[in-house]
């Protein structure tokens, strides 16, 4: 296994999608036993323990005494016997904390599906968060006014950026706009962890015609509300190649990692539709492609890599500047990891060279380049973003944009090109809840170390991203065309 960083809405949306089907953990069918507060209280003593001895750089942005503090705080809160999700609420705002998108507690999915099975309800709507104003994206209500479009106002009386913002306490991200990104596609998930099932709801709201109303609404089953949800996430792992006219190629690559079943770290699928679709570019002779990595959650650079040699120039790798923290954990999981492996791949070479460091080293690791094709793509590349294009898809935009193999397309990506990323993981003992941490630091090719998304170089008014998929594509390609 190489870089993999994988971004966990899309990894629930595909777990409980109509068409996807995984075992649930234990949890989620033997029901959901208390933790009594010494468990819970060792859970969060063993999650502080381990982030401090694992994670890159834990305090990079928040001080020590302030997670101190916070974890006394938390500690004193742990006093009565608690369930997994009301242990979630404690321990996901103390690991948010320290304002690191891969430093999270993963989405309690046992217990959702569980809720799911025993009917639980959901907020039946997503939305879309610009500045202070949010916006309804996608709703599953019928006969209601609350549609695509509307901008929301208040819930039960209570404006809608203190909604947001007590949502937001869930959420890992380096920056607001980070955090409202990964809201926009899981708010209805971390507002039922908030708050439970959603009965009934007053929705204060106002459409483009600043015509305000008031909705009593109520919440719809998880049965329901997943299944629909489901119909356009869907997307976000079908590959797809075509042409938009006689000079414009269309390529949407997918997911970085193996969708098609069996291993997801099999790179040979991928590597059958990426050569095969820009064979079908080359033969039509298309002189511009667009590449549409919107909505795309990333993966592994071992499957990018593959679609990028086809139009790079030069040798290219996605950091020049990457290196990973010594730790026991990330040396048990190393060592799991080259057990199950007969390669000499990237993660055996990782594990070598922490062999002799100690531990909470900082080990620089030199990515391997990659060589362009020689029968490469010579036309004119575009890459289309969206706030959603994350992790590794966030990763491919930058390197393309340095190297200056393509130019990009649509919105600011939520996910950072330089980050603190790498994701490893590790579960805490008494409760099973998976933490996710990042082991390594890497810094894009043009050594940019902001805080800053991957910035179009032709952006799309954030209004175009409000009319749908269709309307952003359309935008895109008159940009395409004219350049």
């Amino acid at each position: 296994m190489k870089i993999a960083r994988f971004i966990v809405p899309y990894v629930l949306t595909l777990a409980l999608g109509c068409t996807t089907a995984v075992p649930a953990p234990p949890s989620a069918v033997a029901g959901d036993p208390r933790l009594s507060a010494e468990e819970a209280r060792a859970d969060l003593e063993f999650l502080y323990r381990s982030l401090q001895s694992a994670h890159y750089n834990l305090y990079v942005h928040r001080p020590k005494a302030q997670y101190d503090a916070s974890f006394q705080q938390v500690s004193s809160q742990l006093a009565r016997p608690v369930s997994r999700i009301e242990l979630v609420r404690e321990l996901q705002p103390f690991v948010a904390l320290g304002q690191i998108g891969h430093a999270r507690i993963e989405f309690p999915v046992g217990d959702y599906v569980r809720a799911l099975k025993e009917g639980g309800t959901i907020l039946p709507f997503d939305i879309r968060i610009d500045g202070d104003r949010v916006f309804v994206t996608h709703s599953y209500l019928e006969n209601s006014r609350i549609k695509p479009g509307v901008e929301l106002l208040a819930f039960d009386e209570r404006p809608i950026r203190e909604v947001v913002d007590h949502v937001s306490r869930y959420v890992s991200g380096e920056r607001p706009y980070m955090v409202h990104a990964q809201l926009e596609r899981f708010f209805p998930r971390w507002l039922w962890v908030a708050r439970g099932d959603i009965g009934e709801l007053r929705v204060a709201a106002r459409t483009t015609g600043e015509d305000r109303f008031v909705e009593t609404i109520h919440g719809l089953p998880i049965g329901q509300v997943e299944p629909l949800k489901s119909k356009w996430t869907e997307a976000l792992s079908r590959r797809e190649v075509r042409f938009l006219d006689e000079r414009i190629a269309y390529l949407r690559p997918g997911p970085f990692y193996n969708v098609e079943g069996g291993d997801s770290m099999d790179p040979g699928p991928f590597r059958t539709f990426i050569d095969d679709a820009f064979q079908k570019i080359q033969a039509a002779r298309s002189p511009i492609l667009i590449i549409d990595l919107r909505d795309n959650p990333g993966g592994d650079n071992s499957f990018s890599d593959l679609m990028v040699a086809w139009f790079a120039s030069r040798p290219f790798r996605f950091s020049d500047d990457y290196s990973i923290k010594a730790s026991p954990e990330i040396r048990r999981q190393f060592a799991k990891q080259v057990a199950e492996s007969d390669d000499d791949g990237i993660v055996t070479q990782m594990h070598q060279a922490l062999k002799d460091r100690k531990d909470g080293d900082i080990v620089p690791f030199e990515l391997p380049r990659v060589s362009p094709r020689q029968d490469r793509f010579e036309g004119r590349v575009f890459l289309l973003l969206n706030r959603h294009s994350y992790s590794n898809a966030a990763s491919v935009a930058g390197m393309v944009q340095d190297y200056g193999f393509a130019k990009v397309i649509g919105e600011e990506t939520a996910d950072l090109p330089t980050s603190y990323a790498s994701s490893a993981q590790f579960t805490l003992p008494h409760s099973g809840l998976v933490v996710t941490y990042p082991k390594g630091y890497f810094v894009r090719p043009s050594g940019d170390k902001s805080l800053r998304g991957v910035v179009p170089d032709f952006p799309i008014p954030a209004d175009v991203f409000l009319q749908g998929a269709d309307a952003v594509l359309r935008a895109a390609v008159e940009i395409a065309a004219s350049q």
